[in-house]
This record gives structure tokens, sequence and C-alpha cells, in this order.
């Protein structure tokens, strides 16, 4: 029987954890929790994300509410007012006999206090690669990267889950976030963040990749890659691109796409962005997923700003801006439309079948 899962608090990424809750592996969903604060009981999920409305409303937390689930799934979030209201809800959940799983962001801002008991179990160091050379995977390959925080990058890859699956093919698939457990695939193996050697790192992962896709018969492989695949600035980082390098030089992608912010881009940021993926990546860029969030530098602070301020639009608004740029070449959607994304999961398809139309 499946377990009544519950998420707190809800943040973009949580949103697609409900968007396809379909795809959920043992559990339904019970309670989408707000902090009470925040009073957005009974509102749609699409208020946090600004996607197309889905009838999923929010729910403001109580421990009243809590007692109607058998698993609460927490993740970090910047914008909670303090980490005490964390710990008081697992101490909570702890009484009521209810299981609490921490994302690894949240158990690295709490320090850990909670691992003995609540933490998901870790992915397992891989075997050391006999020597250092590349195997190929003898599967498709489809690429999620992404520009950085709240581009719906985890969207993205539930899409394609769905898609592919759907269609009848067996999806093998590493994710970019550690709440894919819940979806019964893995995530980036815990020896890829660890400190080490790239080129080690690299050869590491190409044989992860290689065993899972025989593993899990696999006819397709989607690979979500945590981190921003270049930094913003000289202040701003955002890990200098070195995770996603190192994933796409150990595997070769058939089909990658990018997740970035919305703005009024030219043809010739994708044509950049497409070089980019050519030479630093491993291959070209050809889909660009436009999310309902613009980032730009916190002003307020000094002119070369060490942090970003993220603003949400309406996907509507998103669409119609996509409708109207010339990125012929190049195929622009937006995850959290439904029209929207099934149609570039058809568009991927049709790249991998070889029947790709020139497309926008």
């Amino acid at each position: 029987m499946n377990e009544r899962l519950s998420l707190f608090p809800m943040n973009r990424d949580l949103c697609a954890v409900a968007r396809y809750a379909t795809l959920l592996q043992g559990y339904k969903l019970a309670h989408l929790f707000a902090p009470g604060y925040m009073c957005m009981g009974g509102e749609d999920i699409s208020r946090l994300d600004g996607g197309t409305h889905v009838g999923l409303p929010l729910t403001d937390y109580s421990m009243e509410m809590l007692r109607e689930c058998d698993v609460l799934y927490m993740d970090y979030d910047e914008t909670m007012v303090s980490e005490y209201f964390y710990k008081e809800i697992i101490v909570h959940a702890k009484e009521m006999g209810v299981e609490v799983i921490l994302s690894n962001m949240l158990r690295q801002r709490l320090h850990d206090v909670f691992d003995n008991h609540l933490a998901a179990d870790e992915m397992p160091l891989a075997t050391a690669p006999e020597n250092e050379t590349l195997h190929e995977l003898n599967v498709p390959v489809v690429m999620v990267l992404s520009h950085g925080l709240f581009t719906d990058q985890l969207a993205v890859e539930l899409a394609l889950r769905q898609h592919f699956t759907e269609t009848g093919y067996n999806v093998g698939q590493i994710g970019s976030h550690d709440v894919c457990k819940l979806f019964g695939f893995t995530d980036i193996p815990d020896f890829m963040v660890r400190p080490g050697d790239v080129c080690e790192k690299a050869v590491r992962f190409n044989r992860y990749a290689i065993d899972l896709s025989i593993e899990q018969k696999a006819e397709i492989m989607i690979i979500g890659v945590p981190d921003a695949i270049i930094k913003y600035s000289d202040r701003l980082l955002q890990g200098l691109g070195a995770l996603p390098f190192t994933v796409c030089n150990a595997v070769k992608s058939d089909v990658t796409i990018a997740c970035t912010y919305y703005g009024d881009y030219k043809k010739m940021f994708f044509e950049e962005l497409s070089q980019y993926g050519k030479y630093r990546l491993g291959g070209p860029i050809h889909f660009f997923n436009i999310s309902n969030t613009s980032a730009m530098p916190d002003a307020s602070i000094e002119q070369d700003a060490v942090r970003l301020i993220y603003t949400n639009l309406e996907n509507s608004f998103v669409l119609n801006t996509l409708n109207n740029t010339d990125a012929e070449g190049y195929y622009l959607f937006n995850a959290l439309d439904n029209d929207s994304v099934r149609n570039a999961c058809v568009g991927i398809q049709k790249t991998l079948s070889g029947n790709a139309p020139y497309i926008r």
C-alpha cells in the first residue's frame, strides 16, 4: 500500500514533485505544506511557481495535519525565517511516528543533527576504475543542465521521465535533486560532490552511468546535473561549472537541454550558449527551457553584488515572449506549461530518432 507523503516547505522543486505525483513510487500525496505565517492555505501550487493551474492546494502547516501523513519530506528553502522551525517540525514528526526524510541541502544546514535516524541513504562510492578511459553508453542520453536555482530543472527531468515512460521506453535516470529517490531513481552519486580529482571523478561517473543503464535495462538515459554550468560573475561563481563539466565530459550526450532564466534574449544568446556546450560540455545545446523566473544582481548591497534577486513570472507572460523571440534552429519551451513541455518532449524524441525537423 502506498504511504501518505507530505512535503514541507513547498518550494519550486517540490512544486515539480506535486505536478508529477503520478510518477511517485510507493507514495501518494497527502499535504503540500506551506509555513502558516504565509497564509497560503487553499491556494493552488501555481501561486508558487507561476505554472499552469493544476488543482493541487497548499495546506498551512499544523500538527493536526501532520498526523495525516506517514512520511514527511523536508527541503531547504532560503525564505524560511528560522531554522528552528525545521527542528521543531522534526521533533513533532518523531513524536507522532512520522518518518522524516531530509534533503541533502537541509541536512547540511542543520549540521547533520538528525542524521542518525532521519537521513536518506547515501549513494555508495563507485568502484575504482581499472584505467583512465571513457566508454560509450550504448543508449541515447539526454542531459539536463541549468543556469542556477529556480530554473525548473527538476520539472524538466520529470516531464522527460513521464513522456518516455508513457511512450513505452525503459528509462534509466540520474536526477539533479535527491527527492528523485521518491520516484524510484537516484540522484548524482555522493562521490561526485566530495573533494577529489576531476579526471578520476569523470571516469568513475562514466562507469557508474554504464552500470546503472545495464542494471535498469535502460533504452534511454536521462541525466540531470546539479549546479550552474557557468559562473554568473567573478563575485557569483556558482561552482564555476565544475560539476556539469565533469559529468558532461564523463558521458556523451545526444540531446542537451539548458534550463535558464527569463530574459529578452536575441538569437546570439542561444548561439553562444550552444557553442559553449559544444566546446566545454561535450555537445551543443539546442533545447532551452525558459523558466518563469528572472534573476538580477542585488544592487542594494553594492555595485558588484554577491547575491541574486529572483522575480517570479506567470508562464503565460513567458510563453508570449517565447513566441516572439527569434531563435531559429533552437527549441524554446516552458516546463510549467503542459502543452509547451509536451511538445518539447516530442521534439527531443524526434531528435533522438533521427527525424528532427528544423525547429524553433
